[in-house]
């Protein structure tokens, strides 16, 4: 479940491009204010980000998205296209945490995610919904120069997913054990994998990285601003560009904040493939703060130390 999670979080434009997952139960993330910078700076800033070493991230994405109209397939017993009327309505949430402490040799990561769906195809309705949490802790075991290094991870999940045919709940409580892998740096995902286009129509729009856009942005105030387009998805391979403004911050020569905003309607139509009319609302938003001063440890709890103490306690008992 995590790593769905994740590719839900830091996915970036394709986040916002159609997989469910976005902002829960009201929470919200303040982009930091960063400074204004030359176009050197702002095209090295995304990359040097992956640099940093100690810090909090905040995540948090949301989406709302309605579909009607109908979609064909090609019908060989008939050598003819078959229209399938279909209404969708999708809702999802996700929000993301991390503490990052690279030089310290610890991190602490929890997301959560729930979703709900209605899909109605030739007046058949399913509907289904999930949430999930994860959390992860990692702090240092040892370290040897031949052996290399070693880490201690707890883990807890739980997940629950409802459907007109079936309802399941699992959860993991804490557990922990060594590995030779540390977090990943996601603070080096949240900007690389955003692209952007400079406009609406699909046969002129010139797709890019945000280190190449400097010139498409106004800068105030601390943050960064221009109108963009996403490439979304809107149903089952059926996609279209989607205005969005974006905000972007950068400071001390990293990128340090990014917010994504749509709010679209529109028709998606390819002759005797489809003709959806569509409603398209999402924000996807990171804010990197406390760099420098990001203590992972504070999140330890009653049951990581306990989840830690028995596989320390395990490996005694094993003759390690």
């Amino acid at each position: 479940m995590k790593k769905r999670l994740i590719a839900t979080l830091i996915a970036g434009t394709v986040a916002v491009s159609g997989i469910i997952g976005l902002s829960a139960c009201g929470k919200s993330v303040s982009i930091p204010k960063g400074e204004e910078v030359t176009k050197a700076v702002w095209e090295n800033a995304f990359d040097k980000t992956s640099e940093l070493t100690n810090y909090t991230l905040n995540g948090l994405q949301k989406m709302n998205i309605t579909v009607s109209g109908h979609v064909s397939s090609y019908d060989n017993a008939t050598s003819k296209f078959k229209k399938t009327e279909i209404f969708v309505s999708s809702k999802a949430s996700a929000d993301m945490l991390l503490l990052y402490d690279e030089d310290g040799q610890k991190s602490y990561y929890e997301t959560s995610s729930q979703s709900a769906e209605k899909i109605t195809a030739d007046g058949k309705e399913l509907n289904s919904s999930s949430k999930g949490v994860d959390k992860s802790y990692y702090e240092l075991k040892e370290q040897s120069i031949n052996d290399g290094t070693e880490y201690w991870c707890a883990d807890y999940s739980s997940e629950e997913i409802k459907s007109d045919e079936k309802h399941k709940i699992e959860e993991t409580f804490w557990d922990a054990a060594e590995t030779s892998v540390f977090e990943d740096n996601y603070a080096n995902y949240v900007f690389s994998d955003m692209n952007f286009y400079d406009g609406g129509d699909e046969k002129t729009a010139v797709e890019s990285d945000l280190n190449e856009l400097y010139d498409k942005f106004t800068y105030s105030g601390g943050l960064y601003t221009a109108t963009l387009y996403l490439d979304a998805s809107i149903y089952q391979g059926v996609k279209d560009l989607i205005e969005c403004t974006v905000t972007v911050s950068i400071k001390d020569g990293f990128a340090i904040g990014i917010k994504v905003k749509a709010d679209a309607e529109g028709n998606a139509y390819e002759k005797e493939a489809y003709d959806l009319n569509y409603s398209y609302v999402a924000e996807i938003a990171y804010g990197i703060t406390k760099v420098k001063l990001t203590d992972a440890s504070k999140k330890v709890n009653s049951e990581i130390t306990k989840a830690l103490d028995k596989a320390k306690n395990d490996e005694i008992k094993q003759g390690k």
